[in-house]
């Protein structure tokens, strides 16, 4: 399998990505057109293994999910969920993306967290 390995930075710090699947102006391409809700999306999907279960713990729809993981392959151009859909989540070579990104959207999180509570 092939392994994906990336360096994420914030403050305008380099992004890095070394993949076969993917190419760094298809990265580009893809943080700009991605939105945090969708990480959380495929994050939480990778996690849960079903659309139904990772719509529930969402507050969302099964549909919406289904919705923002398609959003989220075609911005990126790569399938990263295979199969039906219905049942269980079956992953592509392609899902090691979501071991980087994981990491990201808690990073994220937390800051938010430390902001609120900086303003109050």
């Amino acid at each position: 399998m092939k392994k994906l390995q990336c360096a994420v930075g914030f403050g305008g710090d380099q992004i890095a990505w070394e993949n076969d699947l993917v190419g760094n102006d298809t990265i580009e391409i893809f943080l700009s057109r991605t939105t945090l809700r969708q990480i959380e999306v495929i994050v939480t999907l990778h996690r849960c293994g079903s659309f139904t279960i990772a719509a529930a713990e969402l507050g969302m729809s099964v549909a919406n999910v289904s919705r923002m993981s398609k959003r989220f392959e075609n911005n990126l151009g790569v399938k990263i969920f295979a199969g039906d859909k219905r049942r269980s989540v079956i992953l592509t070579e392609a899902h090691t993306i979501i071991d980087c990104l994981a990491p990201l959207l808690e990073e994220i999180k937390c800051a938010k967290i430390g902001l609120r509570e900086v303003l109050g």
